[in-house]
């Protein structure tokens, strides 16, 4: 029997003994007198989606079949124990073509001792320490949180990533990664230290044969560079601190890096790595009418951390913003940064950029909200040499307007918006890169029955590029739900048809929702894309047509 499918079996039948206990716990009493508060419980919900898939006029972009079956219950005990687990079993998951198993669980069991709090988690999470230490990362492992009074500390340590054979694109070493963290302090103040572990295993893919320097121009292949993928080693240390001053209206927070880095841990000369630093400061003062920020962050060229999922090095921000509270409903709000990297002069010019933001938020009448925004942004790095200088500006403003006119009305709401963007660059090589565009868009909910509603929209989208002639978009849309059978039974389809310069795009979208009991749903999902390109010498053949069609179940205990 397939794995996946042995796995999906044996939930299914730990699925229905949990429904079953539950069930058996939940039957009414013949007893007169109060029934006292069940020692223990168990609820949550499990279900499963079936999922097929095809497409013709191109490559497929998803598996043909897909089932997936999740089952998330949260078992207590006495108030003091509970224990909430989730698990996801997928055929995606034992795919040849996956790159890593969707399949994921946890279990995260937490109780109390005393006046000490405890939480524990085993399987696939994440958690965000600080932006610049431990940060949106997967790990599979386990972990440990302790929290007392106004001291906490927690750990974790697990895999993060799998050995993957991807070559020198895609290929990624196995990934082992622990942090920790301590702190004392409240919501008014506070002090909190992090340390994070990283590294690669060197030995979990194949050394592949050295061949760049191999092949010449007469020969047919592909260079192999054995070191364009190596195993990295990574130790991060940071310290975090927040106070509130002046009766709360004055907060200031800072966090403190330090970071070594080493990239390729075979290396005979590798030793510690690379170190660098990462600051990161932020202060807010609030009044009734007004407030204030601003900020200044520092991540150095050489910083790096694995735990984070997205972190760019060599940049400098300093930000200052504020709010304008207007009357009772009414802001405004702008903010202004300046960023720059080059930190430590290793590159021959510096890039800057600044940004300036402007929301204003309006309620004129009670059924009429508006807001009007602005964005200006520019970068340049003033090198005289023009085919590597950077000059370049792009600006927004627009508009949104929003008429709420009753549930009872024929016509309950109507919205229209306006946006208009440019962008240019003075660099005589990029002279004819300047955009232009105008983009509108008009919605309104109608009340067609008791139980119908439908939101027709129209939309246009012009845009000239350099020296091209203008392109405009229409696009029209209409949605449309009902509701029956007491309730029971919600029905929606969507579509919209977008036509621009000969082409065409049409998708729509079919949904059905049926509450067969107070703790049984089924669903239905039916979704189609036809998309006609117009004959262009360099396209190709362009046309397609696509469809995805999902039936699930779910159980609520």
């Amino acid at each position: 029997m397939h794995p996946t499918l042995r796995c999906l079996g044996r939930l299914v039948v730990v699925a229905s003994f949990a429904v079953a206990s539950a069930s058996a716990q939940q039957q009414p009493q013949e007893s007169s007198p109060p029934i006292a508060k069940p020692a223990w419980s168990l609820t949550g919900d499990l279900g499963a989606v079936g999922e097929l898939y095809s497409i013709s006029g191109r490559e497929n972009r998803r598996p043909n079949q897909t089932g997936r079956m999740f089952f998330r219950p949260t078992f207590t005990l006495a108030d003091r124990y509970t224990i909430r687990s989730e698990f996801l079993l997928s055929t995606e998951g034992s795919s040849a073509l996956a790159r890593q198993s969707i399949n994921q669980y946890l279990v995260n069991p937490s109780w109390k001792w005393s006046q000490t709090r405890y939480s524990a988690r085993i399987g696939d999470f994440s958690d965000a320490y600080t932006p610049t230490t431990f940060n949106g990362v997967q790990v599979r492992g386990g972990g440990l949180a302790v929290q007392r009074e106004r001291a906490h500390a927690a750990i974790l340590g697990g895999r993060t990533k799998p050995a993957t054979e991807g070559g020198a694109d895609g290929g990624s070493f196995r990934q082992a990664l622990f942090a920790g963290q301590a702190g004392v302090g409240d919501a008014r103040r506070s002090l909190s230290a992090f340390v994070l572990y990283a590294a690669d295993d060197g030995g979990s893919l194949p050394v592949p044969p050295d061949t760049a320097g191999a092949i010449d121009s007469t020969e047919v292949g592909t260079a192999v560079n054995p070191y364009s993928v190596t195993p990295q080693k990574n130790f991060v240390v940071a310290t975090w601190g927040q106070s509130t001053l002046l009766d709360n209206r004055l907060s200031l927070a800072a966090e403190v890096g330090r970071s070594s880095y080493t990239r390729d841990r075979r290396a005979a000369d590798a030793g510690g790595g690379r170190v660098d630093y990462a600051l990161d400061t932020k202060a807010r003062y609030v009044r009734k009418r007004y407030e204030l920020t601003g900020g200044y962050r520092r991540i150095g060229p050489g910083f790096v951390s694995l735990g984070v999922a997205s972190m760019h090095a060599d940049q400098q921000d300093l930000t200052s913003g504020g709010i304008l509270r207007i009357g009772t409903s009414g802001a405004l709000r702008a903010q202004v940064s300046r960023q720059n990297d080059n930190l430590s002069r290793q590159k021959a010019a510096t890039t800057v950029r600044y940004r300036y933001v402007s929301t204003l938020n309006l309620r004129p009448t009670r059924l009429w909200t508006a807001t009007i925004s602005g964005n200006y942004v520019t970068m340049a790095n003033h090198l005289a040499d023009d085919s590597a200088r950077v000059d370049f500006s792009a600006w927004i403003l627009g508009m949104n307007h929003a008429i709420a006119l009753g549930h009872r009305s024929l016509v309950q709401s109507l919205s229209f918006g306006y946006t208009a963007q440019g962008s240019g660059d003075d660099n005589p090589l990029r002279r004819n890169s300047d955009a232009l565009s105008h983009t509108g868009q008009v919605q309104a909910m109608v009340r067609v029955l008791r139980n119908l509603s439908a939101a027709p929209a129209i939309g246009i989208a012009s845009v000239q590029t350099g020296l091209q002639a203008w392109r405009t978009t229409m696009t029209y849309g209409l949605a449309v739900q009902h509701r029956g059978m007491g309730q029971r039974l919600t029905s929606s389809l969507s579509g919209t048809a977008s036509t621009a310069a000969g082409d065409e795009n049409i998708p729509a979208t079919l949904g059905s929702r049926y509450t067969m009991t107070r703790s049984d749903a089924l669903e239905l999902r039916v979704a189609f894309n036809r998309f006609r390109g117009a004959a262009r010498p360099t396209a190709g053949e362009t046309n397609y047509e696509e469809s995805t069609s999902s039936f699930g179940w779910s159980h609520r205990f």
